[in-house]
C-alpha cells in the first residue's frame, strides 16, 4: 500500500495526516517536493538501462538466467508499486472530492461570515467608531441649536453615542474580526476543515 493511500485511509494517525495535509498547503515545502520527484525521474533517466544491469550485477547475481530472474522480479516489484502509486493518488483525489462535498453547506455559510461579516458589517462598525467625535460633535451643535449650553450638555451627559456606546462598538468589532478570522481559518483547513473553529457559528452537521 502506498504511502498517499495510508494517508487518507479511515484508521490513519489524525496528527500524521493534518501535517502531510499541512504539508501540502506549504508553498516552499510543495516546491521543494516537486523538484525532488523531478530530480528522481532524471536520476531513474540518466541511470538507464546499462546502470540498472550494473546494479543488478554488483548484488552478486551471475549468468544471464538469474539477471532475468532479478530484472523480472524487480519489474513486477515496481509494477505493483506503481499500481499502489496510482490507486493511492485516485483515493487521495476522492477523500478531497468527497470531503467538499461532505463539508459544502459548512464552507458556504463560513463564506457568508466573510462576506457579510468581513464585508459589510465591519467596514460599517469600522466607520462608526472612526466618526465617533464628528457624530459627538454634530450632536452637540444640533443641541445647542435647541437652546441648551455646553454646561448643561455635557452634565446631563446628554451627548450621542456616548463613551459606553463607543466601548460595546469595540467589543462587537473584536469579536467580528474573531468571527471571520475563524470562517477564514475553517475553510483553509480543507479537506479536514476543522469544525471547532466554527463553534456557535453553524448548526448543520457534516
Amino acid at each position: 500500500m502506498s504511502k498517499i493511500f495510508q494517508i487518507v485511509a479511515p484508521d490513519v494517525d489524525p496528527v500524521e495526516q493534518r501535517a502531510f495535509f499541512d504539508a501540502t498547503k506549504s508553498k516552499a515545502c510543495t516546491h521543494l517536493a516537486i523538484k525532488l520527484a523531478t530530480q528522481r525521474a532524471a536520476l531513474v533517466k540518466a541511470t538507464g538501462a546499462t546502470g540498472i544491469l550494473a546494479e543488478h550485477v554488483a548484488r552478486g547475481i551471475d549468468g544471464e538466467v538469474a539477471l532475468c530472474e532479478s530484472l523480472t522480479a524487480e519489474a513486477a516489484a515496481l509494477s505493483t508499486a506503481l499500481s499502489e502509486a496510482q490507486a493511492g493518488n485516485a483515493a487521495y483525489g476522492q477523500f478531497v472530492k468527497d470531503a467538499n462535498h461532505r463539508f459544502s453547506q459548512y464552507v458556504w455559510q463560513a463564506s457568508r461570515i466573510n462576506l457579510d461579516v468581513g464585508c459589510v458589517e465591519i467596514p460599517e462598525l469600522e466607520a462608526k467608531i472612526r466618526d465617533y467625535e464628528r457624530t459627538r460633535a454634530g450632536h452637540r451643535e444640533r443641541l445647542l441649536e435647541a437652546g441648551l449650553d455646553n454646561d448643561q450638555i455635557d452634565g446631563a451627559g446628554l451627548l450621542k453615542p456616548d463613551a459606553e456606546e463607543l466601548a460595546v462598538w469595540h467589543r462587537d468589532l473584536e469579536a467580528k474580526r474573531d468571527r471571520v478570522a475563524r470562517a477564514k481559518a475553517f475553510i483553509a483547513s480543507a479537506p479536514l476543515f476543522d469544525l471547532s473553529l466554527l463553534d456557535g457559528d453553524l448548526s448543520s452537521k457534516s
